[in-house]
């Protein structure tokens, strides 16, 4: 009996050592107990006003939506066009130089856990038009983008989901999901970083430069466009999974490199996760 309770009592240590990191890992992830709540129908907003920008002025473009919810969609007009609906002062928009700023910061309390207070925002850009760089930061929040280009493209989701359908980076694309999920239908990109903590990231599309997998405990799925032969590998594991085609690979010790003699690599690296990788 006392070796089943010196037992017992290890596992507790063990969980609760467990609870402690993973709290502390989801907020370095951007969770706060000020995001529980359901964004599907956002209230009491209480504010809605329209930015335009004329597209000379506007190079870049920097968003961070906390719990609130993001919509980008092509547009008919010949500029960017915000329209933001908020409760007070939970958001704001404004031009920085050449950089187009959208921020939602909710204030935090206990007393509204379970308020809808988030920030509904919705952008409209002309079909083809690039920025320079543009960057958008997922709290708990929702995205949805029906198009966006950019030279360089970065997404960073903590504990939402952010779904794109056409997404292209000239140069360089970078995609980060703590607790969240990342879902692109179509994208093109050159050199191209994916980084899951716990969360899941679904690509399908084209890369045309090398690309950096980099997956925790979640899971990471790259549907791509071309031959199996078109990319070198490198893998790394610890005890996760990871496949190219139908080729499995698990608990790898060391490094194992596979040379097509080919101008792109695909480094992976997966802990207890998982990687999944098609090439066709």
């Amino acid at each position: 009996m006392k070796r089943l309770t010196k037992v017992c009592l290890i596992l507790v240590v063990v969980f609760l050592g467990i609870g402690i990191l993973l709290a502390v890992v989801g907020t370095a992830m951007g969770f706060r107990f000020g995001n529980i709540r359901d964004i599907s129908g956002l209230t009491n907003l209480t504010k809605q006003e329209k930015y335009e920008y004329p597209l000379e002025e506007i190079k870049n473009l920097d968003i961070k939506v906390d719990a609130g919810k993001l919509e980008i969609n092509s547009g008919d007009e010949d500029k960017i066009v915000v329209i933001m609906k908020r409760k007070d002062d939970y958001g704001t928009c404004y031009q920085d130089g050449n950089k187009l700023v959208i921020h939602e910061k909710l204030k935090k309390s206990f007393w509204k856990l379970f308020e809808n207070y988030g920030t509904e925002v919705k952008i409209y850009l002309p079909k083809d038009y690039k920025f320079e760089k543009g960057r958008i930061t997922m709290g708990a929040g929702e995205a949805n983008i029906e198009r966006f280009y950019g030279k360089e493209i970065s997404f960073d989701v903590g504990a939402g989901s952010l779904h794109g359908d056409t997404i292209a980076a000239a140069e360089k694309m970078e995609l980060s999901a703590g607790a969240g999920e990342i879902d692109i239908e179509k994208m093109q990109a050159k050199d191209t970083s994916v980084e899951c903590g716990v969360g899941s990231i679904s690509l399908s599309g084209k890369v045309d430069g090398d690309i950096s997998a980099d997956c925790g405990i979640g899971e990471i799925s790259l549907d791509l466009d071309g031959k199996e032969n078109d990319f070198n590998y490198i893998l790394k594991s610890g005890v996760g999974d990871m496949e190219i085609n139908d080729n499995k690979f698990h608990a790898l010790g060391n490094d194992k490199k596979i040379d097509h003699n080919a101008k792109k690599t695909i480094n992976m690296e997966c802990g207890v996760g998982s990687i999944d990788v098609n090439v066709n």
